[in-house]
């Protein structure tokens, strides 16, 4: 017991300065990349090189909340979106999922949504039901 409780310890002495080395370390940004997939921006959003402790509580977003406190904000003052917010990028992995959803809900005939509303028993079927 003793020997465990004497590891338990020096496991904690050790550990503990290292996580706290880590948390300073995290405060600071990382520099930006210097290659990139992303095409560059002229006027760059301040969150890409945030640090983690700036973007949890978004003072990457202060001079802009300044900005239109001293005066009245127009697209000039704004920023460009990240690449991969944009309408382009966020339409294609909307559709490659909405496909997928699609794919796995649809029958060919076109009743897989019937058929969930069915088995819940919100609707009754009609195609079993024999005409005279």
């Amino acid at each position: 017991d003793s020997g465990e409780n004497l590891y338990r310890i020096l496991l904690y002495i050790f550990r503990y300065p290292l996580v706290v080395l880590m948390f300073f370390l995290n405060i600071f940004a990382d520099p930006p990349p210097k290659v990139t997939n992303y095409p560059k921006s002229q006027k760059l959003c301040p969150e890409v090189q945030a640090s983690f402790a700036s973007r949890v509580i978004f003072g990457w977003f202060d001079k802009l909340i300044w900005k239109g406190y001293k005066k009245s904000l127009n697209v000039a003052d704004l920023w460009d979106l990240r690449y991969q917010d944009t309408s382009a990028q966020i339409v294609k992995r909307f559709e490659r999922n909405w496909a997928k959803y699609y794919d796995d809900n649809t029958e060919a005939d076109g009743s897989g949504l019937y058929k969930k509303f069915e088995s819940y028993g919100t609707l009754k079927s009609t195609s079993n039901v024999k005409k005279k």
